[in-house]
């Protein structure tokens, strides 16, 4: 008795002080409020615009990486024709978030990847920069004819160190629009990017004038700006001219501003949020009131909680049994418990059950006890008939293993251990038991199929996995598919071995599975099925099927050209190419033997003509 009051005392004077820091929290939560709200409408306006502009900058930067990498699309074409132009854009499409890309010629004759001719660009700012040799993008754009203002990037396409051609990835500026209204952080706020200059390319407020601002509108300020931790002297002629985030407050004709100007970094842009000075003060004050509310309630909510511990308390000091039939199942190291009750179709779950039925009171009856074992899978079924018809078994233990459904919407492994429990009579009174979760060492299977399935230098397919997984494509084939076989060998790799060693030579072959993976996509097929051997099956969407050809010949070329390459110990220096032999299903033929043996004629033929060439098998070639 002594020890339950001793802990109900000390419950009480917890409760005493829990109440009391409370209610002092709330106090300096009040204190000085206007103080909290400015700082905090400071900075979550300032950070809330960096976010933006760090957004914009990284689209940005993603799609002019993309763009570069295109420009190898017209290495081996004829860059006055725009005829060929036309058809090589159609490679270009989907690259970044751009609207089209764009390809000129240097008299400025331009087309897209749409079809769209764009008549003579050469007059245009972003045309003559990039005939200089200089990678530059636009500010907004109106092009005659075309239905939308844009932002043009123009990259140089260079020939033997000489600009031959101009190509632009074409922004339309509603996906800057579309990154200003997501990123909104006040719905009475309007956001702007612009130039360094003032020129605004686009505005969250889709109804915005979106020409020079000048020295009036949003932006007609006087005195000081604000930075996180000082104020820098106002200057009329450098407005967008900062390298770090700004904000200030001004007055035009009483109507009061609260603007923060923030850098797009890496580009000769800025992000400006304009809102009135007090909007988000006219926000959080309200919600001052809430947390007060919410911490009243929550200190309610605590002396109940405090109140029901020292029910439980109370309870406790009980007496408290435990059930014969858990104790016996507890011996056996359990992760989760069970008491199934075969007469009164009753089942009790104890230990971690969280996983199977979350928070859930964890005795089920009244038919709930059916829908826990009806999860498990269709295809186990038999170890729950073996649970429902325990009454007849002879046996005095069951040992299973089947899948669960739980709570996280997957099916998870689990071993079962269950002894049969009968009454004096002999007869079946339920099954007790336990459920251990062994998905680990089913996962551990998987990663051992993995690994068996894949080459260790490279990452990639072996030899047996690739020519399952690509009997399997093949066989899953449809009409119209259109794939190709590849097989590609490394030229003088024995020279690599044989003179500059055996750690050398492994990094050529990561080095060819890596610039193989560039050239292909993640749904191609990718295997090292020899030592210095490797195949590649490429599958082609039906769409594609009419430009499938020249798909196959131009990444065929771009492999021999990735690796030309000189390897050295630094004594010795030994020169690396590729050999390529492709064939092409339906037409070459229609399994993975007759592809294969096709494909190595065609690369028999490119080695025999010099090495360091592609070569597409031809019907006949032998």
């Amino acid at each position: 008795m002594k020890s339950f009051f001793k802990r109900y005392v000390f419950v009480i004077l917890s409760s005493i002080v829990a109440v009391a820091l409370l209610v002092l929290g709330l106090y300096l939560f009040n204190y000085r409020t206007e103080r909290i709200v400015t700082n905090v409408a400071e900075n979550f306006t300032s950070e809330k615009a960096e976010s933006i502009g760090k957004a914009i900058s990284n689209k940005l930067s993603g799609d002019l990486r993309a763009l570069n990498g295109s420009l190898e699309l017209y290495e081996s074409i004829n860059l006055k024709n725009l005829a060929e132009i036309k058809n090589t854009l159609v490679l270009s499409r989907g690259v970044g978030s751009f609207r089209t890309i764009m390809v000129a010629t240097l008299e400025g004759d331009a087309v897209d990847n749409d079809g769209f001719f764009w008549g003579n660009v050469s007059s245009e700012t972003f045309f003559k920069k990039a005939v200089e040799g200089e990678a530059y993008i636009s500010d907004l754009l109106t092009i005659p004819n075309y239905p939308v203002d844009i932002i043009v990037a123009a990259f140089p396409i260079m020939r033997s160190n000489r600009v031959a051609a101009v190509c632009c990835g074409v922004w339309d500026r509603n996906v800057f629009t579309d990154i200003l209204d997501s990123s909104a952080g006040q719905s009475n706020s309007v956001s702007f990017l612009l130039t360094k200059t003032g020129s605004v390319l686009a505005s969250s407020d889709r109804k915005a004038n979106l020409s020079s601002l000048g020295d009036t509108g949003y932006f007609a300020v006087e005195g000081d700006w604000k930075t996180r931790g000082s104020a820098i002297p106002f200057e009329r002629t450098r407005i967008f001219d900062r390298e770090e985030t700004v904000f200030f407050k001004y007055n035009v004709e009483g109507d009061e501003k609260f603007t923060v100007i923030t850098p797009v970094e890496g580009f000769e842009w800025v992000l400006a949020v304009v809102l009135p000075d007090d909007a988000i003060a006219r926000e959080l004050k309200p919600m001052a009131g809430y947390i007060t509310v919410l911490i009243l309630c929550i200190a309610v909510s605590f002396a109940l909680v405090l109140f029901a511990i020292v029910m439980l308390i109370r309870s406790d000091l009980g007496t408290v049994k435990r059930n014969e039939n858990f104790a016996l199942a507890s011996l056996q190291n359990q992760i989760v418990v069970f008491d199934y009750d075969h007469v009164k179709k009753r089942l009790e779950l104890a230990g971690n059950y969280d996983l199977i039925v979350g928070n859930r009171n964890p005795v089920f009856g009244d038919g709930e006890e059916r829908e826990l074992l009806n999860r498990i899978h269709d295809e186990d079924k038999a170890v729950r008939d073996m649970i429902l018809s325990a009454g007849g078994q002879l046996d005095t233990q069951i040992n299973a293993e089947a899948r669960i459904l739980c709570e996280d919407g997957e099916y998870h492994w689990f071993k079962m251990k269950a002894n049969i429990v009968r009454g004096l009579e002999g007869r079946v009174k339920g099954l007790v038991g336990n459920l251990t979760n062994v998905d680990e060492h089913f996962n551990e299977a998987q990663e051992l199929k993995h690994k068996a399935e894949i080459d260790p230098l490279t990452g990639l397919l072996n030899k047996g996995a690739f020519s399952s997984l690509v009997q399997k494509k093949l066989a899953e084939a449809g009409e119209g598919s259109v794939y190709a076989l590849y097989m590609i060998d490394i030229d003088n790799f024995k020279n690599v071995n044989d003179t500059l060693g055996h750690a050398i030579g492994d990094k050529v072959i990561a080095d060819v599975a890596t610039k193989i993976g560039l050239v292909f996509s993640d749904r191609d097929c990718i295997g090292r099925i020899g030592g210095d051997e490797f195949s590649v099956l490429l599958l082609l969407s039906p769409d594609s099927r009419h430009a499938g050809q020249r798909i196959v010949e131009d990444k065929a070329y771009r492999l021999c050209k990735r690796m030309d390459e000189v390897y050295s110990d630094g004594v010795n220096d030994v020169h690396v190419s590729l050999s390529v032999g492709v064939s092409s299903f339906p037409q070459d033929g229609e399994t993975y033997e007759e592809l294969y043996r096709r494909a190595d004629a065609a690369l028999y033929a490119a080695k025999h003509s010099g090495k360091n060439q592609s070569c597409i098998y031809r019907s006949g070639a032998q």
